[in-house]
Order: C-alpha cells, then sequence, then structure tokens
C-alpha cells in the first residue's frame, strides 16, 4: 500500500470495523487522523488542539522516557524500515497501559500506526512474577527444604535453607541430578532416597531419613515428595519437602530416656507395695504345702499322700508363675519396640492383677477372636496396662468389675489431646472401670506429672505421665474418656502392624 488514498479506502475501514487502534501522523509525529479506539486507549483528547506536539509527548511520562522515545523515533523515520515493539504509555503518575505496536512509512512520507493493548497480559505477568518472587521470599525463609525437579530428576529450585546447612551456593546443586550430588559428600542414604523415588513415581510420606554421614551427619530428616502430572498425564515435576526434624528426635530420645527413668523408679515403689501382696500371696500357697510335707514326712505310707503330693505340686507350680510375674514386672529391658501379639500379654497381666486384687474385683477379658498385632514394647506394655488395671481397681475400692477390651483396626479421634505419632490403623486395649469418674478439669490434667486424684500419701502423681511416655516411645499414646458418675475409660494406642 503505497499512497493514504488507498490506506483511507481499504486499511483504515477495515481497523476501524475490528475495533484496532490506529493512528495516521506526520514525520514529526504530530497525529493527522486516529481512531477512536485510539483515543480511548491512550486517553488523549481527539478534540482538544495538540499544539503541533508530537502523540508520543502527550502523557504523563517523565522527561527521560519521553526523550528516549524521541530518539527512537528519529532513527525509525531516518532508517525508512518499519518499526515493531512495546510502549509503555502512561496515563497518570501511577496508572500505566502497554501496547504492542506497528510503525510504518506511507509513499507520501507520512506514519501509520497500529497499536494492540497488551495491557491485561503484561499486568497478569507482572501479577505472576510478583507472586513468584513473594513464593520464593516465602519458601527461602521456611525452616525446611523444598525443592522442584523435573521429570528427569534435575533440581529446578531449591530454596536457601539446606544450601546454609550445607555451606554451599545453591547455583552448585542446581541444575543437578541426584547422582550427581555424590561429589558433595552427602550420606549415601540422601541421594539413594531420591533416585527411589524418581524410579517409582509415586508420592512417598513421612518418610523418616537417618544421615549419619557427610556435613548433615546426625540429622534427621522427614521427607515427603509428590509427582505433578500435566493434562494429558505426562509427568512434568516432582516437588520434594524435607522438614528437619533432628531437634523433635533429639527431644523424643530424651523424653522416652526420661521416662524410663521414671518407670524404673516408679516401678520399685510399686514393688514395695507389690511385696506385701506377693507375701500374702505366697504365704496362702506355701503354708498348705509345709501342713502335707510334713505329714508325708511322719507317715510316708499315709493313704492321702496321691493326694497331698498333688497339692504339693500345683500350690508350687502356682507359686512358680506367680514369682515369673513379678519377675517380668520388674526386669530392665532396653530392646526396641516389635511386632507382638497383645493377647497373651493382656492375659498374663490380667492375672498379675488378680494376685494383687485384695478384694472381689471381677475381670472381664474382651478380645477378638485372632491375633492383635501391635508395633509395642513388651515390658513397657505390661508396666502401662498393669499401672491402668491398679488404678481401676484402686477406684472401685476393691468391688465390681474391670472390663479389658482389645480392639484392632482402631483409629485415633482427632480430639485426643495427645495424638499418636504413628500413622495408619491401631490396637486399641482399653481398660473400663466402674469408679465414680473425673470432672474435665481432672482428666485435663490427669497425665501431667505429679497431678493426682489419690488421697495424700496413696499416690505420686508420676504412674499415668509415665504410661503415657513409655506409649509415646512406641508412636502410640494412653487417652481417657471419663464423666463423674459414669466410670472411666482408659486406651492404649498401639501401633498395628501386619505380616
Amino acid at each position: 500500500m503505497t499512497d493514504s488514498s488507498s490506506l483511507h479506502d481499504h486499511l483504515i475501514p477495515a481497523l476501524d470495523a475490528a475495533n484496532v487502534g490506529w493512528a495516521l501522523a506526520d514525520r514529526d509525529g504530530v497525529l493527522l487522523a486516529a481512531s477512536r479506539a485510539f483515543f480511548a486507549a491512550t486517553g488523549l483528547d481527539e478534540a482538544a488542539d495538540a499544539g503541533g506536539r508530537c502523540w508520543f509527548e502527550r502523557d504523563a511520562a517523565g522527561p527521560e522516557l519521553k526523550a528516549e522515545r524521541r530518539r527512537l523515533w528519529t532513527e525509525f523515520v531516518a532508517s525508512g524500515k518499519p518499526w515493531r515493539g512495546w510502549l509503555r504509555w502512561q496515563l497518570t503518575e501511577s496508572k500505566a497501559r502497554f501496547f504492542e505496536g506497528t510503525a510504518t512509512l506511507t509513499g507520501d512520507g507520512k506514519v501509520m500506526l497500529v497499536t494492540n493493548d497488551r495491557t491485561s497480559e503484561i499486568e497478569a505477568r507482572s501479577a505472576a512474577k510478583e507472586r513468584t518472587e513473594a513464593l520464593r521470599a516465602i519458601l527461602d525463609d521456611l525452616p525446611l527444604a523444598v525443592a522442584v525437579q523435573d521429570a528427569e530428576g534435575r533440581i529446578l529450585f531449591l530454596n536457601k535453607y539446606v544450601p546454609l546447612r550445607l555451606g554451599l551456593k545453591r547455583r552448585l546443586i542446581l541444575g543437578k541430578k541426584p547422582q550427581a550430588l555424590r561429589r558433595l559428600n552427602l550420606d549415601p542414604v540422601v541421594y539413594r532416597t531420591m533416585v527411589d523415588f524418581l524410579q517409582k513415581g509415586t508420592p512417598a510420606g513421612r518418610q523418616l531419613i537417618e544421615v549419619t554421614r557427610g556435613p548433615l551427619a546426625g540429622t534427621s530428616w522427614l521427607l515427603f515428595a509428590k509427582p505433578l502430572f500435566g493434562r494429558s498425564g505426562d509427568l512434568q515435576r516432582y516437588v520434594t519437602i524435607a522438614v528437619d526434624q533432628s531437634a523433635t528426635m533429639k527431644l523424643i530420645s530424651e523424653r522416652e530416656a526420661f521416662a524410663r527413668a521414671l518407670a524404673e523408679t516408679q516401678k520399685v515403689g510399686a514393688l514395695n507395695d507389690f511385696a506385701g501382696s506377693l507375701a500374702h500371696e505366697l504365704s496362702n500357697l506355701l503354708h498348705p504345702v509345709g501342713v502335707y510335707a510334713r505329714s508325708l514326712a511322719k507317715n510316708p505310707d499315709h493313704p492321702d499322700r496321691a493326694y497331698y503330693a498333688d497339692r504339693i505340686s500345683a500350690a508350687t507350680m502356682s507359686a512358680g508363675s506367680l514369682l515369673r510375674r513379678t519377675l517380668l514386672m520388674a526386669r530392665s529391658d532396653d530392646d526396641p519396640p516389635s511386632l507382638t501379639d497383645l493377647s497373651e500379654l493382656i492375659e498374663d497381666v490380667v492375672a498379675t492383677a488378680k494376685d494383687l486384687n485384695r478384694g472381689s474385683i471381677r475381670f472381664v477379658i474382651d478380645l477378638p477372636g485372632e491375633p492383635l498385632r501391635a508395633l509395642i514394647q513388651p515390658t513397657e506394655f505390661r508396666q502401662v496396662l498393669l499401672n491402668l488395671l491398679n488404678n481401676a481397681m484402686e477406684a472401685q475400692n476393691d468391688r465390681g468389675t474391670v472390663t479389658i477390651r482389645g480392639i484392632k483396626g482402631a483409629v485415633p479421634p482427632r480430639d485426643l489431646p495427645l495424638r499418636p505419632t504413628a500413622s495408619g490403623h491401631f490396637v486399641c486395649v482399653s481398660v473400663i472401670d466402674e469408679g465414680p469418674g473425673l470432672d474435665k478439669a481432672a482428666a485435663d490434667q490427669i497425665f501431667r506429672p505429679f497431678f493426682t486424684t489419690k488421697p495424700k500419701g496413696k499416690g505420686t502423681g508420676l504412674g499415668l505421665p509415665i504410661a503415657q511416655g513409655l506409649t509415646m516411645g512406641w508412636g502410640g499414646a494412653v487417652a481417657v474418656d471419663t464423666a463423674p458418675g459414669k466410670g472411666s475409660t482408659f486406651s492404649i494406642w498401639a501401633p498395628q502392624r501386619e505380616g
């Protein structure tokens, strides 16, 4: 198109119909004509006298920006070549619009301008960039590691937490695959875990990694990883979050050690009380033994010697069983938690409680007809359950019924004051008494050290806190459901494991 007549006859009507911003200017930049869309987008008054001012100096831009526009316009007119680029148009000091435009010299020496308003696009990009930068700043301030990897495992993003811990620059890690991290002297378990996750391509949650080598030796990390897929189902990214659990693991270890120490101290007191009952029970068993033995010694051919021998044997076996259970309760055991069927343990501990029972307590055991496998420390479980049974007997003044109920596949209620740290299903062993129950104020404090509802001199207030501490060592918890006049149910939540 080489003359203004052709422009007016063909191009300009088409641009007007499409609501496209266009303008016709002379070589000095003074507007000769423009579309309504152009005036609307730029905010210029089409009826106002421009006073011979070029169009690109009629906005609120500063002098430096206008000078730069003047330079570019002069170069464009001098070259005679079409120009295409971006224009920041300042409506006010605080409000701007962004145009993508073209400028073409016509055959009669005029300039044809066509503008496309890209403000929404630019603002969206700017907002996205601001959100990205804000997110980066937030991630950098988090006390945990966040990484984004591509489908091949290259680290595309890494916040500054781990590089700071390693004393390295982020640029030494970005763009690297997990295998390339070997030269950073990291524990092999770190990149083995990453490679395993990449190969499987499945989410990983709550995976605890103990680092024993390299600059992070002695730390513990809880790993969460998730693959991200595109709309077509193709794998695009991996997001990995690693939470430093070193302080928490140390606290748990110290708490378990403290709980064990308290348990041993409490055990001594409990054994002192147990000794009286034990002596009484052994006396009841061994006194008839002595009578029968003396009778047989005087008359080996006594007509009832077979009956005497059977009674002596039965009493001796009962005494041996009683002593064996006593030794189990008194022993110290540093073995780690193991997969154990609780059914036999429950029966054994209830038998011990019966030996301690000085009244008419009736024990009812309600267990499913299948194994109750849980990850526990057997000796500690005995101590915890016996403590709950002793409390139940005392709450009932050694009268009535105490029920011991076990279920598997249980899920802890969300309102537990202290939730188990293990995941999955649990075995729940409950001790249900018919005592007076506790009000809410007492129930809220029942697991606090040295808090007791027993009369002065009857309790230390350490039994339940110790039971809670031992149970937490397996990833479980102890909880109470009680109300005045309705008795109490103390439940041991132990992580369920099968196989």
